[in-house]
């Protein structure tokens, strides 16, 4: 009687131990290990040569060495079409990152829309080291969401003093 017992008490504390991962919603740091001075050298040529991963790391770490408090990175392909969240005065920022060759459309809107309800933040962001279609910006105009193209993205990299 004691050994089923205490058979049922370690399947419980497995069961809890591997499902409590993927119910809490994890995020992992944002890293300080951008090599900012390649940026200065070669801007957004040195950007357009990362990866996804890269991308998503280069604009965390810019955004808190432009300011931006709480910046996190979201866990990887369960985002829910975030992939960075920043606070600043106050407000709530969802960011998704996309490092494209080409110009972006309605899909990345629409992932950050959501991903803005789904981490309960005031602004969502879309970031690209490209530009947007003329029907992206018409859809996130339609619903309050920023877009920051290449031309943005190389004013906010003047801004950090390199």
């Amino acid at each position: 009687m004691i050994i089923d017992w205490y058979w049922w008490v370690a399947a419980a504390a497995a069961v809890v131990l591997i499902s409590v991962p993927l119910i809490i919603r994890r995020r992992r740091r944002a890293n300080g290990d951008v090599d900012f001075s390649a940026v200065a050298r070669g801007q957004l040529e040195y950007i357009d040569q990362m990866d996804g991963v890269q991308f998503e790391h280069f604009i965390a770490s810019m955004l808190q060495r432009l300011g931006y408090g709480s910046v996190d990175l979201t866990c990887g392909s369960h985002d829910q079409g975030v992939d960075v969240l920043a606070e600043r005065e106050g407000v709530r920022f969802a960011i998704q990152c996309k490092n494209y060759d080409s110009n972006l459309g309605n899909s990345a809107v629409q992932e950050v829309v959501a991903g803005r309800e789904y981490y309960r933040c005031h602004v969502g962001v879309v970031v690209t080291n490209s530009y947007f279609t003329r029907s992206a910006v018409e859809l996130a105009a339609a619903n309050r969401v920023l877009l920051w193209d290449r031309n943005v993205l190389a004013e906010m990299i003047n801004k950090l003093d390199l």
